[in-house]
């Protein structure tokens, strides 16, 4: 069944080649069929040339001479020129298919659900198909033609042999291709089931590599001497991996020596018994028997290796294939809710959400009018991000309703509604792009954004290339920050939901950003999630969440008066900048 279900993909992915290049498809194939027939057609007219040079030495005449010359020559020609065309063709088609995959599992996990997204199954086998298994699709994708020319290769060289041989070319043949299938078949199954099996050890080696590339790694590594450490894991994991590829490489070395020896007994015996039994009458016949023996028995091995690597694109046609069908999505995006007029922005109603059984919110309540700067505070792990998610349609809430505007959250963000944008502590650094395609992805740079980028970032070049790695500049945690509030407010959205945005500036900068900040988005809803508590004292309202629920809210001076858990935290941090500020009472 599953040899069946391996075939069926194997069809798959070719289907898929000839829909991407139809014409250069039938071209390949065309051009795989003629280079069979031509090298042993070449190999024939090379034969009856040696007996037209033979006779011309006997009678003087020249011109046969020439003009076999003269065929061996164009037919040789011929049979550069199909492959050629033949290699042309495999690129273009290689490269199409490899940028059509690579479009298919980005368009899978543009539709995924975000969870889902980052769940380790799917991780798992997103990585499997793109790492492993995407690596034996493009690496054997030519095997199917490869077999097609070998084959067809060895027909015709097995029919030109046989003509001479008899019966001897085909037991010559029978041996070298079936040892040639079983030992090259070995190989690449073994070769695969190495890919596999050394998959984690080669993603460790390649991770402790780049660790020693990082700069910030490196300032850990002169401050704490981590590189003893690395060092030793990195000759630990390389060690692991070298001795599996050793001990392949022997394996294969003790096989490759027993064919040879097989190749080489079989064609010395053939020959042999040509002779003995009258075969070779002439110089003509016997240049045509030892060329065309050794081309049958090079064709059989390179038949029994094309054949084993089909193997490759068997294992990899199947795991891509079954990966695209099992997160298929028809593309059809959810029906437009339009926004209800005079609802609130943000509407939640006994909103509950768990990771598993970890049930992060119980029962959530929480209003925001249009136009306001609302506040989200609360203790580290308290679910203030995993409520911005819910908030802006990322993740869909466990029980509950979680409105934006009148509308779904969820669906609403489904749909491809822009009702909401955010700026998170770790967002995306597009290195090799210019500092405008950072923060405006591409769309222009208006007057409204011109605006609003001059006010975040004054005095930036919007051309400049972002990351040193593309001679271009690397910018510091605070300028990122600011970035990263550009490409939030350059998006016309009437939500914005700011989780920690100016974690890396100190509070002087932090407060002048924040003020340019809201100064340009006047008008719009906004959420600030922020540790620092002085920062939301102008907000116009502030959610304090603990322990799942919305523990109060208010203005700052209301939830001062509370004396709650808001006052609390507020003092706490307030002793830090004024000693005379006790636990449990009143900041100025």
């Amino acid at each position: 069944m599953k040899t069946v279900q391996k075939i069926k993909s194997l069809f798959g992915i070719l289907w898929e080649c000839f829909r991407i290049k139809p014409v250069l498809f039938i071209i390949l194939i065309l051009a795989n069929i003629a280079v069979g027939p031509l090298a042993a057609l070449s190999t024939k007219l090379l034969g009856d040339l040696v007996g037209t040079v033979t006779d011309a030495f006997q009678t003087g005449v020249l011109r046969m001479v020439f003009l076999s010359l003269l065929w061996v020559l164009l037919t040789g020609a011929a049979s550069a020129l199909a492959r050629c065309i033949g290699f042309a063709c495999e690129g273009k088609i290689r490269i199409g298919l490899e940028k059509y995959v690579q479009t298919n599992l980005m368009k899978i996990t543009d539709n995924v659900d975000y969870l889902q997204f980052i769940s380790e199954d799917f991780q798992e086998e997103l990585s499997t198909v793109t790492d492993g298994f995407g690596t034996e699709l493009l690496f054997s994708f030519r095997a199917p033609f490869d077999i097609l020319t070998s084959g067809i290769s060895l027909i015709s060289y097995l029919i030109l042999v046989t003509q001479t041989a008899g019966f001897i070319a085909i037991v010559a043949f029978a041996l070298t291709v079936t040892a040639a299938t079983i030992v090259r078949f070995v190989y690449f199954h073994d070769f695969f089931s190495l890919l596999r099996k050394t998959r984690m050890l080669k993603l460790k080696r390649d991770y402790l590599i780049s660790l020693y590339h990082d700069p910030n790694v490196y300032a850990e590594m002169l401050l704490f001497g981590t590189k003893r450490i690395l060092d030793s894991r990195f000759a630990e994991v390389f060690k692991a991996y070298e001795a599996e590829n050793i001990a392949l490489t022997l394996k294969q070395s003790r096989r490759s020596v027993l064919f040879s020896v097989l190749v080489g007994t079989v064609t010395s015996v053939s020959l042999l018994l040509c002779f003995l039994m009258g075969k070779v009458s002439d110089a003509s016949a016997m240049t045509v028997i030892v060329l065309s023996f050794i081309s049958l028995l090079t064709s059989a091995d390179s038949f029994g290796t094309d054949l084993s690597e089909i193997e490759g694109l068997l294992l990899g046609s199947q795991a891509y294939l079954s990966f695209r069908k099992k997160y298929a999505d028809d593309d059809a995006k959810a029906e437009a809710i339009p926004r209800l007029p005079d609802t609130d922005a943000i509407d939640l109603r006994a909103v509950s959400f768990g990771y598993g059984d970890d049930l992060v919110l119980n029962g959530v309540d929480m209003q925001v009018r249009p136009g306001q700067m609302a506040a989200l505070v609360g203790e580290n792990g308290s679910g203030k991000t995993t409520l911005a998610n819910i908030i802006l349609g990322i993740y869909e809430k466990g029980a509950g309703e979680a409105l934006i505007f009148g509308r779904d959250a969820y669906k609403a963000r489904k749909s491809g509604a822009l009702d909401s944008v955010a700026v998170f502590q770790e967002f995306g650094m597009f290195n090799g792009h210019t500092l405008a395609e950072n923060i405006t992805f591409g769309d222009p740079v208006d007057e409204r954004r011109r605006h609003l980028i001059d006010t975040l970032l004054p005095d930036a070049d919007l051309k400049t290339i972002v990351g040193n790695e593309f001679e271009g500049r690397d910018f510091s945690g605070g300028e990122w920050q600011k970035i990263a509030l550009a490409r939030c407010a350059s998006v016309d959205a009437p939500l914005m939901i700011l989780d920690e945005p100016t974690a890396a500036l100190d509070p002087m900068a932090e407060a002048e950003v924040f003020e340019r900040f809201m100064e340009a988005n006047r008008g719009k809803t906004a959420v600030l999630i922020t540790h620092r508590l002085g920062a939301v004292r102008k907000t116009d309202v502030i959610f304090v969440l603990k322990d799942g629920v919305i523990a109060e809210h208010g203005t700052h001076e209301e939830l001062m008066q509370r004396k709650g858990y808001y006052c609390e935290m507020f003092n706490a941090q307030a002793q830090w900048y004024d000693p005379d500020v006790q636990k449990g009472g009143a900041a100025q």
